[in-house]
C-alpha cells in the first residue's frame, strides 16, 4: 500500500456529453475520505441506552465526492455557456450526470481489499 497518494489524474468523458466536454478526476486521500464523511453524516439525540442514531446525507455526500474529487471540467450548459467548476455548478448537475461523475470517482479510487483492511 502507497504511504502517499499520486497526483495522476484522470479525464473521463460520458458517451452523451459532446465530444468537446470532459471532467478530469484525482485520487481522494485518507484526509478527503475523512472530510466526505464529516460533511455527510448527522447524529440523532442520545438515546436512554446511550447509543444515537447516524444519518448519511448521500446529496451532501457525493457534492463533498465531487467537491474533492474534480480537478477541473469543460461542461457546457444548454445554453452553451461554459460551467465553471464550483459548488453552484456541482448543485445545478443533471441525475444522469453527476451519478456518472460520482461513480467515475469511486471506481478509480477503489476500497481497499480486505486483507488490506485487516492490516488496519
Amino acid at each position: 500500500m502507497a504511504r502517499f497518494v499520486g497526483t495522476e489524474t484522470q479525464r473521463i468523458r460520458a458517451d452523451w456529453w459532446d465530444e468537446d466536454e470532459w471532467v478530469e478526476i484525482r485520487k481522494l486521500s485518507f484526509l478527503d475520505r475523512r472530510t466526505i464523511a464529516g460533511r455527510s453524516t448527522t447524529y440523532g439525540p442520545v438515546r436512554e441506552d446511550g447509543g444515537r442514531s447516524v444519518f448519511v446525507d448521500t446529496g451532501a455526500m457525493d457534492l463533498a465526492i465531487m467537491e474533492l474529487g474534480i480537478v477541473d471540467w469543460r461542461l457546457v450548459s444548454e445554453q452553451g455557456e461554459l460551467m465553471p467548476l464550483g459548488e453552484a455548478a456541482l448543485r445545478r448537475l443533471g441525475e444522469e450526470d453527476g451519478a456518472y461523475i460520482v461513480n467515475a470517482i469511486h471506481e478509480y479510487n477503489p476500497r481497499r481489499s480486505a486483507e488490506e483492511q485487516a492490516s488496519f
